[in-house]
């Protein structure tokens, strides 16, 4: 979905910003959670192939800063360096 499109701009983003502002008065981690799934969305509605690319890039980019930020653990330069 590309973002000069008319659906991107008259029905996409009024729904994405009209649920947001009503989950964020309740729940903010709900809130950041369907941000996450409108952007997977809009991303898979652009190309469905590249979303398993991206939906694992976020796993391992997660699973990385988890790995880094934790003091006991050995190898972080490794990691780092990988995770670069």
């Amino acid at each position: 979905m590309l973002f000069n499109s008319y659906e991107f701009i008259f029905l996409f983003l009024p729904v994405a910003f009209t649920v947001f502002y009503l989950i964020a008065g309740k729940n903010h981690n709900g809130a950041l959670a369907w941000l996450a799934l409108v952007s997977l969305f809009s991303y898979g509605y652009w190309s469905l192939y590249a979303l398993p690319i991206l939906i694992g890039s976020v796993i391992f980019n997660y699973s990385s800063a988890l790995f880094l930020t934790n003091p006991e653990t050995r190898n972080r330069k490794l990691m780092l360096f990988f995770a670069i």
